[in-house]
């Protein structure tokens, strides 16, 4: 080999690992750093307008959680039918079937049925992808094979009461504490192990995801459970404090997470009751600003320097809008009609998908938006609409719809039909 040939691979093997580090994972709901954001070098928004974006498409099951990516690898779970689901394995580039692995679900006598399959995300952690179903089941699994580590069942092993529409928060890890909403408020078990750690008393949970945040210098929960906002160490599920929130639907359950900024968090519920920040600053929590027009159902708010941009309106509405929101005043600077929607954020750009499969990449900050591109990515109907947010890893977002149908679709850099703004 000459020495030519020699640098030209080394430079091409430090090319390739410069992007990987560049790019980042989604290994859990709301991405890396569970906020809905992530950044990436390598991508190029105006390629959203290009017909041949669409790199794949899959049918993962059943269901209204998002996938998980972690480097080359994609993991969904979905319902397979009435009876059974399946957490898949696929490959990020071709999206073809690594593994799966398959188990009774079955939806009991008179449960609500009307929407099927699970509602959570996994997440991933040391090698093990962690998996809820909304009956209750919950799994540990090996990342590479797929072979079970351990299992529980919510209802059966830790007492809990399965809500109106099943389980739907999602598993969360922090250190070796697997953080579940279950019970009246939350519900803690050793990732490695399954064994219970702490929980709470018994009642039926909400369907949000617990936020884990640093408060005095301590790892810290926050729960947006039934009828109130609950904030509890990490460690003992000693209770810091509980705020009540009459504003919630008929079920008295919450549906999105909590926006936690330094010591003050956003929360919102839809069907025409509101939104609010709250600051517990002082130990005490105490209510900032509520706005009534200001109604999330259940996609969560993106924060980003001192805005919020919220989803405001139910799916049962024609019209939702997205609305740039001063987080400590409630200000509402614009409203726009994006129909019922869910956004992320990578680098500095919003991506707003909404129920319908319309897909915008845009900038946005008090003054307005601008669209970068736009294209409706999947077929929809009113049986078949998307409920989840987007993902973004390594240069794609990956869509999925809730009768199971997945699309990657490509954003790299080098797909030349966009122009990179």
């Amino acid at each position: 080999m000459t020495r030519t040939i020699y640098l030209q691979i080394i430079l091409i093997i430090a090319i390739l690992s410069q992007s990987r580090l560049l790019a980042q994972d989604w290994p859990n709901w709301r991405g890396p750093t569970r906020d809905g954001k992530t950044s990436s070098a390598d991508w190029n928004p105006a390629a959203l307008n290009s017909k041949e974006s669409i790199k794949w498409t899959t049918d993962v099951g059943h269901g209204f959680g998002g996938v998980v990516v972690v480097e080359n690898h994609i993991f969904a779970y979905g319902s397979t039918d009435s009876t059974t689901d399946a957490v898949v394995c696929l490959n990020v580039d071709t999206g073809h079937q690594v593994w799966q692995m398959t188990f009774d679900c079955p939806v009991p006598n008179g449960c609500f049925t009307c929407y099927k399959g699970p509602r959570s995300t996994p997440a991933f952690s040391e090698g093990c992808l962690y998996a809820l179903s909304h009956q209750g089941h919950l799994l540990c699994l090996n990342a590479e094979t797929g072979n079970i580590i351990w299992r529980k069942h919510l209802v059966d092993d830790f007492d809990a009461e399965r809500p109106k529409y099943g389980f739907s928060g999602s598993p969360v890890i922090e250190d070796d504490y697997l953080i579940l909403n279950a019970r009246e408020s939350g519900l803690v078990l050793n990732k490695k192990t399954g064994q219970k750690i702490w929980d709470t008393p018994k009642g039926k949970a909400s369907f949000s995801t617990p936020v884990v945040f640093d408060y005095r210098n301590k790892k810290t929960i926050m729960l947006f459970a039934r009828k109130k906002l609950v904030c509890r160490d990490l460690k003992s599920g000693k209770e810091h404090w509980t705020h009540p929130w009459p504003y919630v639907n008929n079920d008295g359950a919450a549906e999105v997470d909590p926006v936690v900024v330094d010591e003050r968090v956003f929360i919102s519920s839809g069907y025409r009751k509101g939104g609010a920040v709250i600051d517990f600053s002082s130990g005490k929590p105490k209510e900032l600003w509520f706005d009534p027009e200001i109604r999330t159902e259940f996609g969560t708010a993106l924060y980003h320097d001192g805005l919020l941009f919220a989803p405001h309106g139910d799916t049962r509405r024609i019209t939702s809008y997205l609305k740039c929101i001063d987080f400590n005043t409630g200000k509402v600077y614009w409203t726009r009609d994006t129909g019922h929607c869910s956004v992320i954020q990578i680098d500095d750009k919003l991506m707003v998908l909404n129920q319908w499969g319309l897909l915008r990449i845009m900038r946005a900050d008090a003054g307005g938006y601008d669209d970068i591109s736009s294209a409706e990515v999947i077929e929809t109907s009113r049986d078949k609409r998307c409920w989840t947010a987007p993902i973004f890893a390594y240069g794609c977002t990956f869509i999925k719809r809730w009768d199971g149908q997945l699309v990657c679709i490509d954003l790299n850099h080098t797909n030349k039909e966009g122009v990179q703004p």
